[in-house]
Formats: C-alpha cells, sequence, structure tokens
C-alpha cells in the first residue's frame, strides 16, 4: 500500500468513524425517546389507528414485506460475495482464488489501438477495453495455456498491476519471459514478466464504467467506507426492531381496554 493510499484510509477512518459515532448517538437517544413515549401512553392512538390501518391493509402488508425481504435477500446473495471475493483478491496480491476472477482496469491503455499497432491488429483474438471496465479474468496454470497477443494482467517488478497484451514470447516453461503492450501504447512494458508474475488472463468479457467502483471497494478507504455502511444499516434495524417490539407489546397491553370500549 502507497503513502497516499494510507493517508486516505486513514482520513476515511476519521470521517466514517465520526458519521457511524453521531448517527448512533443520534439513534439511540431518538429510540429511547420513542420508547417511552410508547410505554407511557403517548402514542396509544396512533398505535390504535395504526392498528386498524394495518388490519384493513394486511394483505397488501404482507405482500409488500415479502417483495422487500426478497430484494434484501437478492442482494445479500449478489453483493456479499462479490464484496468477500474482492477483498480476498486484494489480500491475495490480486491472484485469482478461482478458476475464473474479476478485476477492474484503473487506466485507458487498452482502450484504443494506437497506429503503432494496427498491423498486429488483424492477429488478436480479443479486443480491448475502456478505462473503470471490470473484466473476467482465467487463472492460468501452465505457461502453454499463454498464446501471443493474449491479454494478460501480471504485476511488474513495482509490484504494480499491469492489465496488457503479449507482443512476444521468448524461452519455455520456468525461463519463459512475455513482451507486453498496451492496445494505446506505441512502445512495449519496460518489464518483461515471468509465469510467475501473471495474475490471469483475459477471458474476452467485460462490462463497462463498474470498475470505478470495484477499485473504490479495493481501497482501503473503500473497505472502510462499505464497513461503516454496513454498522450504520444493523445500528438502524436493531433500533426500529426494539421500537417496533414496543409498539407490539403497548398495542398488546391497550387491545383488551380498547375491547371493552368499543362493547359498552
Amino acid at each position: 500500500m502507497y503513502w497516499y493510499e494510507i493517508v486516505a484510509a486513514l482520513f476515511a477512518l476519521v470521517g466514517v468513524g465520526m458519521v457511524v459515532v453521531s448517527f448512533a448517538l443520534f439513534l439511540r437517544m431518538y429510540g429511547r425517546r420513542e420508547r417511552r413515549a410508547i410505554e407511557g401512553g403517548e402514542r396509544d392512538a396512533e398505535l390504535k389507528e395504526g392498528a386498524k390501518r394495518d388490519h384493513s391493509r394486511a394483505a397488501a402488508g404482507r405482500i409488500w414485506s415479502r417483495i422487500k425481504t426478497a430484494a434484501f435477500w437478492l442482494l445479500v446473495i449478489i453483493f456479499v460475495p462479490l464484496i468477500v471475493l474482492l477483498v480476498i483478491t486484494r489480500i491475495n496480491g490480486g491472484r485469482l482464488v478461482a478458476r475464473k476472477g474479476i478485476m477492474a482496469v484503473a487506466t485507458g491503455s487498452m482502450s484504443v489501438i494506437n497506429p503503432a499497432n494496427s498491423r498486429l491488429a488483424d492477429s488478436w483474438s480479443e479486443e480491448g477495453f475502456g478505462q473503470y471496465s471490470i473484466i473476467v479474468l482465467d487463472r492460468v496454470d501452465a505457461p502453454c495455456e499463454i498464446e501471443l497477443y493474449d491479454i494478460l494482467a501480471y504485476k511488474n517488478d513495482d509490484g504494480l498491476t499491469i492489465i496488457h497484451r503479449v507482443v512476444a514470447i521468448d524461452g519455455d516453461g520456468d525461463g519463459v519471459r512475455y513482451t507486453m503492450r498496451g492496445d494505446a501504447n506505441g512502445l512495449n512494458d519496460d518489464y518483461r514478466p515471468a509465469f510467475s508474475d501473471v495474475l490471469g488472463k483475459y477471458s474476452g468479457d467485460h462490462v463497462e464504467y463498474l470498475g470505478a467502483v470495484v477499485l473504490f471497494i479495493q481501497s482501503g478507504a473503500g473497505l472502510i467506507t462499505v464497513a461503516g455502511l454496513v454498522i450504520l444499516i444493523l445500528i438502524w434495524d436493531g433500533t426500529f426492531r426494539r421500537i417496533e417490539q414496543c409498539r407490539a407489546a403497548r398495542l398488546k397491553a391497550i387491545a383488551p381496554a380498547g375491547e371493552e370500549n368499543d362493547r359498552g
């Protein structure tokens, strides 16, 4: 992690921490005040009226509740594994933990074809992709799985992840070296990766623009922000669940008296 990433993470930690603490204190005070008002009878008329409305709209309410529950679990099923995979990939130095993985593209070096590369383009098996795309990578287990003009993600000698195209292959086995070049670049990369530097091979599938979100989530500041949002959601849910439990208990306590008055 570079110094500017550490600084950004520290700023995010302080900022998100202040928001979470402030939000938690506000909801704590709000929840206590609401529960006192409910238990003290100040909300009795509102509770009775709400109970009548809920009873008349019970069927619609149940359908809407099921829709909200289904939508929530759909988001959980989609996004939680994605975030976990991104975090594991980040911790693993970008190396794929499964047969396939995703990676965000931070630059536009594969977005257009430089005139110096136009004579090679006829031999390319895969087209490039724009800046901030999300690309799908295949794991490669042996040098024989990499061919000329494949697009690889690799670590250079500075530890940076580069996603460029193979324009030459020299050697074989453990001694193989790949000459890499971005489609938009007129010159080869300075570093020629070995097979051990390769993180994965581009599968041909990508989604434009969503990479900005992935890059943010994978950053220290992004992980802190996501954690803060999860904590805020849990605090919100816990506060209003306790309020609803208090309302249900109070409504149950006043229901017999209300029914006797109705009969009288």
